[in-house]
């Protein structure tokens, strides 16, 4: 059974809107850069948990090769700024360098610039802790996740604050999947099934996965 919750409403003008998209998605991408970012690959290799951030976009994909990597805008200036990983335990928690406690919108201000972690299997996916990230003067940007994996696993969690979107990318089996929303955040996993599903916190949220 596929689980659908909160399906928005559509327009009829998606199919011009998604031709426009496409087109504009394909020049940004020709003027993208990808730059490689030290991180630690040894204690990479051993994390369990990632810890993201808001304001950042952030492609998982489970990987035997630990490294990581960024697209970025080739910015006029040539300034280059890289992410802080910092390693607590068996959790990955990814910051934006030189970030204050109201924005990342320095750091990561663009569209479709992301950044690429490649690793191993995670147990758990959360979004920083963030209190009234409306209420600071630049606004508040959702997190945007994507878990690339076509592996088996015993359980993931999955913990979003508002307005945020998470993706699975791959066809796999999760056996207990347990959700943590918050208002108006997006969980799609159209090519993955769970035997237990778990969602909390749900209100306006989109979800779509397998439930057996």
């Amino acid at each position: 059974m596929l689980v659908f919750v909160g399906i928005s409403s559509f327009t009829g003008g998606i199919m011009m809107f998604s031709m426009t998209e496409n087109f504009t998605r394909q020049a940004i991408d020709q003027s993208m850069k990808k730059q490689s970012i030290q991180i630690d690959s040894n204690k990479l290799s051993n994390i369990k948990s990632l810890q993201i951030d808001y304001n950042l976009a952030v492609e998982y994909v489970m990987s035997d090769e630990m490294h990581a990597e960024q697209y970025r805008y080739d910015y006029a200036d040539n300034k280059k700024t890289y992410p802080d990983f910092e390693f607590n335990g068996d959790k990955l928690v990814v910051k934006a360098a030189g970030h204050n406690e109201n924005t990342n919108l320095p750091y990561f201000a663009a569209r479709y610039e992301k950044i690429v972690i490649y690793g191993p299997k995670l147990d758990m996916i959360e979004e920083s802790a963030t209190s009234s990230p409306r209420q600071n003067q630049y606004g508040y940007e959702s997190v945007q996740v994507s878990y690339n994996t076509d592996q088996d696993q015993a359980k993931l969690t999955v913990k979003l604050n508002e307005d945020s979107n998470f993706e699975i990318v791959g066809r796999q089996k999760i056996d207990n999947l347990n959700l943590e929303l918050g208002n108006l955040s997006k969980f799609r996993a159209p090519n993955t099934s769970a035997n237990t599903l778990k969602v909390t916190g749900l209100r306006s949220t989109e979800v779509q996965v397998w439930s057996a």
